[in-house]
């Protein structure tokens, strides 16, 4: 079984649960996990065989989720690739500063992937339409986008906040220098008066 986006709330469900597991949260997990309404009415051992087997391919699936974040993407015969950071439109940042918890996981990906046809995030036709849909990106994402990708996508924005984080402090520094330069300038110039 392909784990991907879709298993994404199964998934973050475990790790919310994984320490007070009980025969109904597993059931929950294994329904959020199949999309199959029926799994209650297996026998509980079958439950948690197929617990046990999920569980682990969710695992393995999650562990590559340390590697780098790759460049380029094939998603159903689709390619992908990866935006340069610090390359980006306004309309991608005001984009990305929209992010919030509640903003679904294939947008995120979006943020990080476009289209190998596109050239940058945002690109239009002639009539100034998207050349991307997002309604069939994020289907297209959901079905098939691996799991740990759109978890190297998380740290491929933690990475970027940390980088303008960084910048935004040493401007903020540098100002702070340049204000206490004009107040020593200032009490210099006070001082030589006097």
């Amino acid at each position: 079984m392909k784990i991907t986006l879709k298993h994404l709330k199964a998934s973050n469900f475990l790790a919310q649960h994984e320490k007070n597991l009980d025969l109904n949260k597993v059931e929950t997990f294994l329904i959020m996990f199949t999309g199959d309404k029926t799994i209650k009415q297996n026998p509980y051992e079958e439950n948690f065989k197929l617990f046990e087997k999920y569980a682990k391919e969710l695992a393995k699936e999650l562990s590559k989720s340390t590697q780098r974040i790759s460049p380029e993407i094939e998603l159903n015969g689709r390619r992908f690739k990866l935006l340069k950071q610090g390359k980006q439109t306004i309309g991608w940042m005001i984009d990305a500063l929209s992010v919030t918890d509640k903003t679904p996981a294939s947008r995120v990906v979006s943020l990080c992937y476009i289209p190998a046809e596109q050239t940058h995030y945002g690109e239009t036709t002639e009539d100034e339409s998207l050349i991307a849909d997002s309604a069939e990106l994020e289907e297209l994402f959901n079905e098939h986008l691996p799991l740990h990708v759109y978890y190297q996508c998380h740290a491929f924005f933690l990475k970027y906040a940390k980088k303008l984080l960084d910048k935004q402090k040493a401007v903020n520094d540098a100002n702070l220098l340049i204000e206490w330069t004009k107040r020593q300038i200032k009490k210099t110039k006070v001082m030589r008066t006097q």
